[in-house]
């Protein structure tokens, strides 16, 4: 065999070994430090693994028409993987591996279009525009607003932005978004499946609306001041800021439909009518002997799923040794509300049968 083949055997071996020994070593520290806010489902599985970026690109460079006013980037459905980062100049640049410009009539191509201080990506071949997905790195002024939208149902389109100042829209079908050190406004939609992940550097100054079906991270100093509303409807919830920091102004309701209930009130009568129990009072809706025995049987049916919650979180507590860990709040239901440092900015964290969790940056 020859050295330079052994070499790499060696290292392809050493490596898959670390993974293994790494894997539950990052399993334990999942949950360490958080208490449980919302818990419904468990975790949604992770991302695809990040494939290798290409080697060779091309790059195009336009600027805004007035740079003493913010821009605005829109790029619609021809993307891939996209990195966006904010830099203190005033061009914008985009390299990709497919050719820039106009090219020959076989040629796929990319091109910068600029008019009164709103630019957008396009790709295009034979001149009209493509709907398969590209690769772009992107640098932008810092204070450049970010719109990005989505139609098709690509399942690894991935989005990063970095040092963004300026107001950020993204609207995906499907894929992973994640942001860092962006003060602007976020709002975030991720209709199908796909993650967010973001880390604010400084406290948030203006709104932040995050939804998604899978799991949703949002990192924010320790000093930060909002007013939180997070959302799951068959997921869970979570953070690590303490119960002074987070203080929770109103408890989660479980959501049970009307019919439901119906369906449960109907069938207690009906096994009360079996065992021959009096239960005339049930037939008389106006009476307050009726409206205690309804209230009754609704909180009896939100304690035992408030019962169940607690027990699954109990089992999920059981799995973690770190001893850093927090003891668990549970709350049955689907949405909480709560105040961060006596509140401030508006945030809204909502996800489908995803976790969310709030972290306090370290």
């Amino acid at each position: 065999m020859k050295p330079s083949l052994i070499r790499k055997t060696i290292t392809t071996c050493a490596c898959a070994a670390f993974a293994c020994a790494l894997a539950p070593s990052l399993a334990t520290q999942t949950n360490a430090g958080f208490r449980m806010l919302i818990d419904n489902t468990p975790a949604a599985s992770s991302p695809a693994p990040t494939p290798s970026e290409k080697s060779k690109t091309n790059t195009a460079r336009a600027v805004f028409s007035d740079t003493t006013k913010p821009g605005t980037l829109m790029i619609f459905d021809a993307i891939n993987h996209v990195e966006i980062q904010g830099v203190a100049d005033d061009e914008v640049s985009v390299s990709s591996p497919l050719a820039s410009g106009i090219q020959s009539s076989t040629t796929t191509y990319f091109e910068l279009h600029e008019n009164n201080n709103l630019m957008s990506l396009n790709v295009r071949e034979n001149g009209d525009r493509m709907e398969s997905m590209h690769d772009f790195k992107i640098r932008v002024p810092r204070n450049t607003k970010i719109f990005i939208e989505t139609y098709s149902i690509q399942s690894d389109r991935r989005v990063t932005i970095a040092d963004i100042a300026g107001n950020v829209g993204i609207r995906l079908v499907n894929g992973d978004i994640a942001l860092k050190n962006t003060t602007g406004a976020l709002i975030i939609d991720i209709k199908n499946s796909g993650t967010i992940a973001a880390e604010m550097n400084t406290p948030p100054a203006k709104p932040i609306m995050l939804t998604s079906t899978g799991n949703i991270d949002l990192t924010l100093p320790a000093s930060a001041a909002a007013n939180v509303r997070m959302s799951a409807r068959y997921g869970s919830a979570r953070t690590n800021f303490s119960e002074d920091a987070f203080k929770i102004s109103s408890p989660s309701e479980l959501s049970i439909p009307a019919e439901r209930l119906a369906a449960i009130r109907a069938e207690i009568a009906r096994r009360r009518q079996q065992l021959g129990i009096d239960d005339a009072t049930a037939h008389a809706p106006a009476s307050a002997a009726a409206d205690s025995d309804a209230q009754s049987e609704d909180e009896r049916i939100k304690a035992i799923m408030a019962e169940i919650v607690r027990k699954r979180q109990a089992r999920e507590n059981g799995e973690t040794t770190s001893a850093s860990a927090v003891p668990a709040l549970s709350i049955g239901g689907n949405s909480i509300t709560g105040k961060l440092n006596g509140g401030g900015t508006d945030i809204r964290l909502t996800t489908g049968s995803g976790v969310i969790t709030l972290k306090q940056a370290q």
